[in-house]
Formats: C-alpha cells, sequence, structure tokens
C-alpha cells in the first residue's frame, strides 16, 4: 500500500513540473509576443492589403483547406491506431495548422521579421511540451507495469510449499468475431511472469491461441454461473434443471466428437477444445450428482480427476489425442469465471506422468469493441502446477497454499484494489 501511494505522489510531482515547464514557455512566448507586436505598426504600414483580408484569403484558400483536410485526417489516423492520444493529435494537428496560415499571411503582409521567427519558435516549442508530456507518461506507465511485474516475480517466489513447483502467469484475450454468418470465440493466451522450482523440468506455453463456435461458448457459460448461483442457494430445483442443461450439452459434444470415428479425420485444436468443455461437463455433473464410489470430489474447482479413460465413449487411441495433441488446461480456465480453478492432469507418457495442474482465475477486466474485432475481457489465469502422484485429486493443504498464494498475487496484480479474501 506504501508503494502505491508513493508511486501516485511521483507522478504527481512528475505531472506538476510538466505543466511548470509548459507555463513557462507560454509566458515567455505571450511576452515577446506583445513587445513584438508594439514594434509591428512601423512596419505594417507598407502593406497596400488590409491583413483581415490576407487572414481571410489564407484560411480559405485551396492550398490552406487541402492543407486542413490532410493534416487532421493524419490526426485522427494516428489518434484512431492509438499512436498518441486523440487530444495530443488534435493539438499539434491544429497548431500545425495554425502555423501555416500566420507563414501564409507573414509572407503577403510585411510583419515584423522578429515576429515571424518567434511566434514559429513558440510553436515549435508547444509542440516538443506537448511531446514531452507524452513521454513522461509513458514513462511513468512503463515504470509502473515493471514495478508490478516486480511484485509479481517476488510474489511468486516465495511459494513454500515443495508440493508446487511451478507457477506461471498468463493473461487470456477472449474476443468475438463473425465468419461465414457464424459466430466464433477466440481466446488469445500469453504467458507472463513465471517461477520454477530447481530441480524441475517445466514446458512452458509461451503462446497458444483456441476458438470455437460461439454458441457452445455462450452456453457454458450459461451453466457456469447458474452452477455458482446454486453454490451459494442451494435450491433443488434449480439443480435438477442444471444437470438436465449440462446433460443437453454431454450429449451434443459427444456427438460432435463421435464423427471423428465415423469419418476418420484427424483430430484439430477445436476437437481438443470441444473435448475439454466435455470432461469439465462431466466433472460437473460428478460433483452435482456424486456416486458412492467419488470419495475424492471437491465442489471448489472443475477438474478431471476424478473420470477415467473411456469416459467420452469414444475410441480410446482419439481420446489421447484429444488430450495429448495441444494443451487445452488454459482454454479451460478461461471458460470459468473469477476465483473458480480447473484442475487436470498430464496424460502423455514421461517422466511428467501424474503431475496435476491447477489453473486459477484470479480476475478479468471487461473492454469496449475496437475495429472490426470484438473484445470482450482479458483474463488473468495462474497456472500452478503440482508434483502429486500419490492420490488422484489434490491434497487439501496444497490447495490451501495455493489459495493463499492467490491472493497475495491479485494483491500485486492490482495493486490493493482487491482485499485478500483467504
Amino acid at each position: 500500500m506504501r508503494n502505491t501511494e508513493s508511486q501516485k505522489t511521483n507522478h504527481q510531482r512528475e505531472l506538476i513540473v510538466q505543466l511548470g515547464i509548459v507555463l513557462f514557455y507560454l509566458s515567455v512566448a505571450a511576452v515577446l509576443i506583445i513587445l513584438c507586436s508594439q514594434q509591428e505598426t512601423n512596419e505594417a504600414g507598407h502593406g497596400n492589403r488590409d491583413i483581415w483580408e490576407i487572414i481571410w484569403d489564407s484560411i480559405t484558400g485551396v492550398v490552406s483547406i487541402v492543407i486542413a483536410v490532410v493534416d487532421f485526417a493524419s490526426a485522427i489516423y494516428l489518434s484512431k491506431r492509438r499512436v498518441v492520444p486523440q487530444f495530443m493529435a488534435i493539438s499539434i494537428a491544429l497548431a500545425l495548422y495554425l502555423i501555416f496560415v500566420f507563414n501564409n499571411v507573414a509572407i503577403k503582409y510585411p510583419l515584423s521579421r522578429a515576429l515571424i521567427v518567434i511566434v514559429n519558435s513558440v510553436a515549435i516549442i508547444i509542440c516538443l511540451c506537448l511531446c514531452l508530456i507524452r513521454t513522461a507518461s509513458q514513462e511513468d506507465k512503463q515504470g509502473a507495469l515493471s514495478k508490478t511485474d516486480r511484485d509479481i516475480e517476488k510474489t511468486l517466489r516465495k511459494t513454500d510449499n515443495r508440493r508446487i513447483i511451478a507457477i506461471q502467469m498468463y493473461n487470456i484475450q477472449v474476443s468475438h468475431y463473425s465468419i461465414d454468418n457464424v459466430e466464433r470465440v477466440r481466446y488469445i493466451v500469453k504467458a507472463g511472469e513465471s517461477f520454477i522450482r530447481n530441480g524441475y523440468d517445466i514446458n512452458t506455453v509461451s503462446a497458444i491461441t483456441y476458438e470455437i463456435d460461439r454458441v457452445i461458448a455462450d452456453s457454458f457459460y450459461t451453466i457456469i454461473r447458474s452452477y455458482q448461483r446454486f453454490l451459494c442457494t442451494g435450491d433443488e430445483t434449480a439443480k435438477v434443471w442444471l444437470i438436465c442443461s449440462i446433460d443437453e450439452q454431454i450429449v451434443l459434444l459427444k456427438d460432435k466428437l463421435s464423427e471423428l470415428q465415423v469419418s476418420k479425420r484427424s483430430v484439430t485444436k477445436e476437437d481438443c477444445c470441444l473435448a475439454r468443455i466435455l470432461i469439465m461437463y462431466l466433472s460437473l455433473i460428478s460433483i452435482l450428482n456424486p456416486t458412492p464410489s467419488d470419495s475424492n470430489l471437491r465442489a471448489d474447482y472443475i477438474g478431471e480427476i476424478s473420470l477415467k479413460e473411456g469416459d467420452l465413449c469414444i475410441d480410446r487411441s482419439i481420446e489421447k489425442q484429444l488430450f495429448t495433441f495441444i494443451r487445452t488446461g488454459l482454454f479451460g480456465a478461461a471458460l470459468l469465471d473469477e476465483r473458480m480453478r480447473h484442475v487436470f492432469a498430464y496424460r502423455k507418457d514421461g517422466t511428467k506422468q501424474g503431475r496435476k495442474y491447477c489453473a486459477s482465475v484470479l480476475g478479468s477486466v471487461q473492454t469496449n469493441d475496437t475495429d472490426d474485432v470484438c473484445i470482450d475481457r482479458h483474463i488473468d489465469v495462474c497456472l500452478f502446477t503440482i508434483d502429486e502422484k500419490s492420490c488422484n485429486a489434490i491434497p487439501g493443504y496444497v490447495l490451501a497454499s495455493i489459495e493463499r498464494r492467490e491472493s497475495q498475487i491479485i494483491r500485486a496484480l492490482y495493486k490493493g484494489e482487491t482485499e485478500d479474501k483467504a
């Protein structure tokens, strides 16, 4: 909290300094213009045309109009592309246009040469000041971002539980678009800070993109929100409706995946995503309607730990491909709401056999539509790698350590905006 207050204080001081520089140059410019305007009378009297007529001709001339259009079109383009802020782009465009008009008047009307030089110099100084403020603002934001990254890295390295062998941060951008009149949802995953305990080999995901049909994604979101409401109310009627809705989606997804056997086509990335959704639905059914043999189930995460090979009711070789062709654990996390966890296991053969993973959704930020892609939100996900071969589920004491670490990471991410709820 002290770091946050200190950062705000430094930012305010920097802003005051920049404003002081601008006011100083504007004051100097005003004084110089007044002094020069007093010397103008002697030279201005030699003109044969009225100065207002010259100014009007300079503003309404064809060349001036063309320059104005190009100038402001460039400003709008730069601001929309977010190269520079809109206010700064328009301010610089206006300053450049006014300087052109002024110089055009100065050529046709005998203004003081000192005044011409000073006005042009002041305009350059004002533009430089705007750029200086922009640069300082960018450096301040970059410094804040670097500070956040350092805080996150320090928090990750404080992990004491030896069962947690790695922690990796990811940001997932969720957007939707339309192709051939079909709505699609895209998930762009990018890696952030990470911690790996000495002596362990971890293959990290640097970046990966998932895409699925928006109808399937929206159905999952609806069911997850209904599930969360049921956890709060315990309403049996809502539970029955929820189970029926999940069963419908399970049948739909099994039918889609069964086409792999019928058509004998290769497994695609989207097939893997559908298999991940299906296995999460089966996990929800196991939580809502457990059997006597389901002794390791927990309602605080959605996972595949309790499920066995063959539960998807398709050829086992195809099922294995669906969970080894690409990694979809982070995709499963992207489907969940804040403070929800997705737990899954390593499916391939090798030294990592038996490792378990917990992908925690720490928070999400809603965003606005930009250009032709509609960005829905950005999700912060933390992936915990657990070295646990002795039992099917993640032990409770490990989940307790994960929850404590989640709270500390959230504080580092959002700078104290979110309180520790652990």
